[in-house]
């Protein structure tokens, strides 16, 4: 099973080139957990971090980052590629 998302705030990582890209992730084993970004790149151990209001600059992340199925402002989300926590489509 994969996540996005660690206590409701999405997972980034800064790269190198100082993009910034969605990830996901799965624990494969208990207590080994690996993650990797939307566009297919392995992330460093310990370098994802949750999300602290930086916007996805990686483009292929953005794209692939659907809002939330939930999702009841959808106009509201559309470009941003994810729910802002203000309009409540977690619930």
């Amino acid at each position: 099973m994969t996540f996005r998302t660690i206590d409701d705030k999405l997972i980034y990582w800064r790269d190198k080139q100082d993009f910034v890209h969605a990830c996901e992730g799965s624990e494969v084993h208990p207590g080994i957990t690996l993650i990797w970004t939307l566009c297919e790149r392995d992330v460093p151990a310990n370098a994802a971090y949750k999300c602290d209001g930086d916007d996805i600059t990686c483009a292929t992340c953005k794209t692939r980052l659907a809002p939330y199925p939930f999702c009841r402002t959808p106009s509201k989300c559309a470009g941003k590629g994810y729910c802002p926590a203000e309009y409540a489509c977690n619930d």
